[in-house]
């Protein structure tokens, strides 16, 4: 019976090409090589989340799909080493036979360890369901147990093997016809004579018995010595007989599952994937961290909002959270505020639980609506290598690249941007971007020490298209919050440098 079961090209859904990801790397993420795994459909999305949901809800299956892992990695080693190159040692061909079984190893794990989860709906997702009942249905094929049986049983016989029955036909003429391979055994034979072997009436033991040997000293005994060289070419050309006759069978079995086993393959980084992500969500949720899987929306609404990267420094009650509301309407914010106020790590916040809801994963938050989007982009401050550019012209031209791919569907996190120039002229170029976002209608979070913005913001609204909001880090009696909350005048609208000067222990020069 021919196989008719499908594996699935692939369990997680890839990005689509036209997304945009830049410097999003300073975001000090956690877990690499998210670009192709970001999502920007809502369905899409939702179904990644039933995966992680699974997980979440569900630890100990993240061992199980790290088994499937370390399976799957054995069958791809097979088939690097043994998959398609020519072997020439006989050696190294009975010991790719054996490990075939890699192949069937791993439907096995995933029909015994993995199936009846999806029967107790431990695992719903229903990517993963399906690429296990695909598996289950190879199993359960004729193909299969065929397949199975003579693997099972190569694997007991070849380990082990110390000769090999050969079968001759004859002619009616008593001469030699053909010569095949007819059995590999796991014993030596033993010569017992021509008579003895002849009329002897037992069935032969667990030692084989042959008539004669024809061996280079028994020949040459019997016949003499010009058979030798004879004899010498009979041995070789068996030997190459035998040799061929391995690769024949290995290649031919090789061929019979190498769809099924490149498709399981071709999904290990998927697996990968899901195993790195899960470790980090569920290392969150042993420290303490709350997390939730994000409704999609077309807007924003993330109720206690904290970053992750606060988890290794300090105890999660010491974290203090945060809102973040935007919408269709309320699209451009500027943060303003204090030194080592939170500002920055709420911008960080923001962008790392758009990254992972992006990837189907719960965000750090109590609760979460939140809008995909197709752009997601920071422009920080950074070290330049090349001092004669200027940390500004560095800035612009970085800052140039970034805007060419915005659009009304792009979310874009600045942190002092413009601040390496004066006051004056930073004030004027951070008016000047924040028109062009607006102009764009892009999602944007400004943060800057131009507290002087705060006195335009009334003035700029009057002639843009989405309306700006000032948000501060919120000071109660001096001291810092760590609280994002709307700015309503009564902060205090110090300078960078005065800022700078406060924290460095100078605050008596303004008493």
């Amino acid at each position: 019976m021919e196989n008719k079961a499908v594996i699935p090209e692939q369990i997680l859904k890839k990005t689509d090409s036209d997304m945009f990801f830049y410097e999003i790397q300073s975001l000090n993420f956690p877990i690499p090589d998210i670009s192709s795994y970001m999502l920007i459909d809502p369905k899409e999305i939702e179904e990644r989340q039933d995966i992680f949901r699974d997980i979440y809800n569900c630890p100990p299956l993240l061992e199980k799909y790290e088994k499937l892992d370390e399976q799957i990695g054995s069958l791809a080693d097979f088939f690097t080493k043994y998959g398609d190159g020519d072997i020439n040692d006989n050696e190294a061909i009975i010991y790719s036979l054996i490990k075939m079984n890699s192949f069937t190893e791993t439907i096995d794990y995933i029909v015994s360890d993995l199936y009846q989860l999806t029967l107790d709906s431990t695992i719903k997702a229903r990517d993963m369901v399906n690429f296990i009942n695909a598996c289950v249905s190879i199993s359960e094929s004729e193909f299969y147990k065929n397949i199975k049986s003579w693997l099972d049983k190569l694997d007991d016989s070849l380990k082990n093997i110390k000769s090999v029955t050969l079968g001759v036909n004859l002619d009616v003429n008593f001469q030699v016809r053909e010569i095949g391979i007819t059995t590999f055994n796991q014993s030596p034979y033993v010569s017992a004579g021509i008579v003895d072997s002849i009329f002897r009436d037992e069935n032969p033991g667990d030692e084989y018995k042959c008539m004669i040997s024809l061996g280079v000293k028994e020949t040459k005994r019997l016949i003499g010595k010009n058979i030798v060289s004879v004899n010498n070419e009979i041995f070789s050309a068996m030997n190459a007989v035998f040799k061929g006759v391995l690769k024949k069978v290995r290649r031919d079995i090789i061929d019979s599952f190498r769809q099924d086993a490149v498709a399981i393959i071709n999904i290990k980084n998927d697996i990968s994937f899901i195993i790195h992500a899960s470790r980090y969500m569920l290392s969150i949720q042993r420290q303490g961290g709350n997390l939730a899987f994000p409704n999609v929306s077309d807007c924003h609404k993330i109720r206690n909002l904290y970053n992750i990267n606060l988890l290794e420094k300090c105890q999660r009650k010491n974290i203090v959270a945060n809102d973040v509301d935007m919408d269709a309407d309320n699209r451009i914010f500027i943060l303003t505020g204090p030194n080592s106020g939170g500002k920055s790590v709420y911008l960080n916040s923001i962008g790392i639980a758009q990254i992972f809801f992006q990837l189907g994963m719960p965000v750090p938050a109590s609760s979460a609506e939140m809008k995909p989007f197709r752009v997601i982009a920071t422009v920080y401050v950074k070290n330049i290598d090349n001092i004669n550019e200027g940390r500004l012209a560095d800035e612009v031209i970085r800052l140039k690249k970034c805007l060419q791919n915005l659009d009304n569907n792009s979310l874009i996190l600045l942190d002092e941007t413009f601040s390496s120039t004066s006051a004056f002229d930073g004030v004027f170029l951070a008016e000047s971007l924040i028109k062009y976002l607006s102009d764009i209608g892009c999602c944007a979070f400004y943060v800057t020490h131009f507290h002087e913005l705060a006195q335009r913001i009334e003035e700029l609204n009057k002639d843009i298209k989405y309306r700006i909001h000032m948000l501060t880090a919120q000071n109660v009696d001096g001291k810092r919050t760590y609280k994002i909350g709307p700015y309503n005048g009564f902060e205090s609208e110090t300078s960078l440098a005065k800022d700078i000067v406060i924290e460095k222990g100078l605050g008596f020069l303004f008493e």
